[in-house]
């Protein structure tokens, strides 16, 4: 008889502190949504650094934890340590499809389109809505690689009829598209262009306030020497300096407009980017808010 007391009381006080601990867990996730709320994701890391060290957890406390953590290092833009914590979240969670996705996009904002477009694949999916999320990221990977040809296969998979996919599918097809009329820039016509015309090579590459500068600093500087030239021959002095003073800026000049053949490319594939990062992540927050 005692010893049945003894297991009554030992299966009440067990049962008080599970349902202690789960009141306090809900706590500290209202805690935590408040921090998100107000934007405090620094705040937030390290509060639940402490708490994955310092409490004991549960399985799915502890994969609850985990996906906050990594959600905050996203939101810092801290990728690598988001990647970490988002991959910890276990199959059985509940938050296990929606760590993947921002696992993915963490890979994909460090350039790490293979690994990421791995994670997609490999995530089962039944519900439609997020098939269709899972063929526009990979829709969207697709184009980061420039795989104009992989992303035609994915993007037959857009539907449109999600209201939380559909702007976003139209802004990736519009991307394909520019991405199609791109006309790469000659580092050789740019060149020649400013050797005719100084300046000109940097208005092929559309940068029309350098290329005005250009043609007025080279002039300002051409014409006194040939002033000095006409009025005096090549062994006047004035002529020697400023004739120098042009061939250097000439000579810059052509070099410069070959040079923003380059810069014009790593801006052009920047800001497409970017455009292409930020249609990946608005889904996201907009299904899984």
């Amino acid at each position: 008889m005692k010893s049945k007391s003894l297991l009554t009381l030992f299966l009440i006080f067990n049962t008080s502190c599970v349902f202690c601990q789960k009141r306090n867990f809900s706590s500290d996730i209202r805690f935590l949504n408040y921090l998100f709320s107000t934007r405090d994701y620094k705040g937030a890391s390290e509060w639940i650094n402490f708490k994955l060290e310092n409490s004991p957890l549960s399985r799915n406390q502890t994969d609850t934890l985990n996906y906050y953590l990594g959600k905050s290092y996203y939101f810092q833009k801290d990728f690598t340590p988001a990647t970490t914590y988002f991959n910890k979240v276990s199959k059985s969670s509940g938050l296990h499809v929606e760590s993947t996705f921002y696992c993915a996009l963490n890979l994909s904002y460090m350039e790490e389109y293979d690994m990421a477009e791995q994670k997609l694949r490999k995530l089962t999916l039944n519900d439609s809505m997020l098939f269709e999320l899972k063929k526009l990221q990979l829709a969207g990977l697709s184009l980061l690689k420039r795989d104009t040809a992989l992303y035609r296969s994915f993007s037959t998979y857009f539907t449109q009829k999600h209201h939380a996919l559909s702007k976003q599918e139209i802004n990736l097809d519009l991307h394909y598209n520019n991405m199609k009329k791109f006309k790469k820039k000659s580092k050789f016509l740019a060149g020649f262009m400013s050797a005719a015309v100084p300046g000109m090579g940097k208005l092929y590459t559309k940068r029309p306030g350098e290329a005005l500068a250009t043609f007025f600093k080279t002039g300002l500087i051409g014409l006194p020497a040939l002033e000095a030239y006409v009025k005096r021959g090549s062994s006047d002095a004035r002529f020697i300096i400023f004739g120098s003073l042009f061939s250097a800026l000439y000579i810059a000049n052509i070099w410069g407009s070959v040079l923003s053949v380059n810069v014009y490319r790593t801006e052009l594939n920047s800001t497409l980017d970017e455009k292409i990062l930020l249609d990946l992540h608005i889904p996201l927050r907009s299904i899984f808010n």
